[in-house]
């Protein structure tokens, strides 16, 4: 009786979880707010996410992003916030900032899956993060130091 009850708990909880995991990968488009921010000299449309929900499924599920696309990360404080690429269909380029200053660039993060995926972690405390497609840090140049404008 309580082995079938263990396994019948067991069972509920990993559904339970997987169905968690599904609905934050699942924020409608629609929903993001938009704005433009200025990063390298080249204006980008981007969605931003500012929620926990947002962030948590943050680019993940889109099929493709635009070269002038990318989305913004808002955090309430700054801290050390680490990103991973589950359910994504592209790289990235993970541009890291604190205040309106790049204090880091991750290129070329490669898209994983499963729930063992790597993890990508700023070099110091950051409040924002812009993820853009790969290779759009090295065309443009970025580096340490720039500076992001946001409207």
């Amino acid at each position: 009786m309580a082995k079938t009850f263990f396994l019948s708990l067991l069972i509920f909880t990993a559904v339970a979880l997987w169905a968690l995991l599904s609905w934050i990968g699942k924020v409608p488009l629609e929903s993001l707010r938009k704005t433009e921010i200025i990063l390298g000299g080249k204006t980008f449309k981007v969605d931003v996410a500012e929620s926990f929900s947002t962030r948590a499924s943050g680019l993940s599920g889109r099929a493709v992003l635009g070269e002038d696309e990318g989305m913004l990360f808002l955090f309430p404080f700054s801290g050390i916030y680490s990103f991973w690429m589950r359910g994504m269909n592209f790289p990235l380029d993970i541009v890291w900032i604190s205040g309106n200053e790049v204090v880091g660039i991750a290129e070329n993060v490669p898209v994983s899956s499963g729930l063992n995926a790597p993890t990508y972690s700023p070099p110091g405390p950051i409040d924002k993060v812009v993820e853009l497609n790969t290779g759009i840090a090295a065309k443009l140049g970025l580096k340490v130091g720039d500076s992001i404008s946001i409207k």
